[in-house]
């Protein structure tokens, strides 16, 4: 039977694994005006740099944005460097897809609303849509 202190471990090791600390590269968010925050609009270039820790490792990760039409963004996520994925967002920054290696690792329908637009302080929605994982 596993020690209790090798699942303590486990799930500190998960945990630290989940933290991101953002540093944000592109335009400053939305303008905030009593309580409301708009949806922002993304552009070809807008870049978001991130670390994440992994056990003791930390990692830089960088998501920027590769395309923009009216039909949604294509965002570049790379890790050290390296290309990732690709993750396809609708016009309202909803999340439609992932894409690795010229394959869809990651798809959901309806897309994935992270957020509601206009954010409003104390507001809070659920999402119905179902994932679908590639393998």
């Amino acid at each position: 039977m596993p020690d209790v202190r090798h699942g303590v471990l486990l799930l500190v090791l998960f945990v630290s694994a989940m933290t991101v600390t953002p540093r944000v590269d592109a335009q400053p968010a939305a303008e905030i005006v009593n309580g409301v925050a708009d949806m922002p609009v993304w552009n070809v270039g807008d870049r978001w740099t991130y670390r994440k820790r992994v056990g003791l490792a930390d990692i830089e990760l960088v998501r920027e944005v590769i395309e923009a039409t009216p039909a949604g963004y294509i965002v570049r996520r790379t890790e050290k460097g390296d290309v990732v994925r690709f993750g396809y967002y609708g016009p309202d920054l909803s999340v439609v897809a992932w894409v690795a290696n010229g394959r869809v690792t990651w798809s959901v329908s309806p897309p994935l609303q992270w957020f509601q637009w206009p954010l409003r302080e104390g507001m809070s929605w659920l999402n119905a849509g179902g994932t679908a994982a590639q393998t």
